[in-house]
């Protein structure tokens, strides 16, 4: 079958290989047999949120990007390439290895553009205190607050 043509393929090459090296030299002008070689697969995938919530966040870092005066073109990634990193990491719970891995930057400038798509979306929330206030002015009684639980084995004294 196939592997079996892939073996033959790469001893072929090892047959050629050693007739090719000069005399005297040995191991340097060898070809690595086809079935040694790191094989990797690329793909497409799609990411479950709206369009235009990308949109709005590539706006927010287009803004955020603008007051921190970047010029244009000084980016690893543009604004909507970041959206997407940072929109992956939230609902997809990408490791952010893989994330710098897929977007073509480093590590350290993946955590930064994570941080900086954070930073500009939680600067859209509003603070507790103000909608509390709000509320209270509209005559609730009630709020919910909906957050995210963490888990913890610490428990604060009081």
């Amino acid at each position: 079958g196939f592997l079996s043509e892939l073996i033959l393929l790469g001893r072929c090459q090892d047959r050629i290989a050693k007739r090719r090296r000069a005399p005297g030299r040995t191991g340097f002008a060898k070809i690595k047999s086809t079935n040694q070689r790191l094989h990797v697969i690329t793909y497409s995938a799609t990411l479950d949120v709206p369009r235009p919530l990308a949109q709005y966040l590539c706006r927010l870092l287009q803004a955020d990007r603008r007051a921190r005066g970047t010029r244009r073109g000084r980016r690893a990634l543009t604004a909507f390439a970041q959206a997407v990193l940072v929109l992956r990491w939230f609902r997809q719970d990408t490791a952010l290895t893989a994330l710098a891995r897929d977007a073509g930057i480093s590590i350290a400038t993946g955590y930064r553009y994570l941080h900086e798509g954070i930073d500009v979306l939680a600067a859209q929330a509003p603070d507790l205190p103000d909608v509390l206030r709000e509320r209270l002015a509209a005559g609730e009684t009630h709020v919910i607050l909906d957050g995210t639980l963490i888990p913890s084995d610490r428990v604060a004294e009081t």
